[in-house]
C-alpha cells in the first residue's frame, strides 16, 4: 500500500494564501481602502495567523465572482408620463455600493470577472 500523505510541496502548490496586497491588486485599489471594506464588512473577512491576515483564495474568488455576477442598474424611461423629453432615470439598486467611487468600466469589470473564472479553474483543478 502507498503512503496517500501529501508531500510539503504538493501542499505548497494547491493554493497561496492571499496577503492585503494581492486582494489590493486582484481589486485595484490600495492596501488601506482593502482594510477600509473589511472593517466596513465589504469584503469577506481574512483569518489571522499571528500577526498577520490572509484570505484563502476559494473564499476570496468565490465571493468576487459572486459580487461580479451582480447586474448593474437598468436606465428605464417613464413610458406613462406624457413628457416624452423626460429624460430617463435610473433604478434603485438592491446592492450597497463599496465606495464612493464610480463604478468599474465594463471592459475592466468584465477583465476582472474573466480574471477571477481563470483563477476558480486553476482552483479547482487542483
Amino acid at each position: 500500500m502507498t503512503d496517500m500523505t501529501p508531500q510539503p510541496e504538493t501542499i505548497a502548490h494547491t493554493f497561496q494564501p492571499l496577503s492585503k496586497s494581492d486582494i489590493a491588486r486582484a481589486l485595484g485599489v490600495c492596501v488601506r481602502t482593502v482594510e477600509s471594506w473589511v472593517n466596513a464588512g465589504e469584503i469577506p473577512p481574512p483569518a489571522k495567523i499571528g500577526a498577520r491576515v490572509y484570505w484563502h483564495p476559494r473564499t476570496f474568488y468565490a465571493w468576487l465572482d459572486k459580487r461580479l455576477q451582480v447586474s448593474a442598474p437598468i436606465e428605464v424611461t417613464d413610458a406613462t408620463h406624457p413628457d416624452t423629453t423626460k429624460a430617463p432615470h435610473r433604478t434603485a439598486t438592491p446592492v450597497r455600493q463599496a465606495s464612493t467611487r464610480s463604478a468599474p468600466k465594463s471592459s475592466a469589470a468584465a477583465r476582472a470577472q474573466e480574471r477571477s473564472a481563470r483563477l476558480l479553474a486553476e482552483l479547482s483543478a487542483d
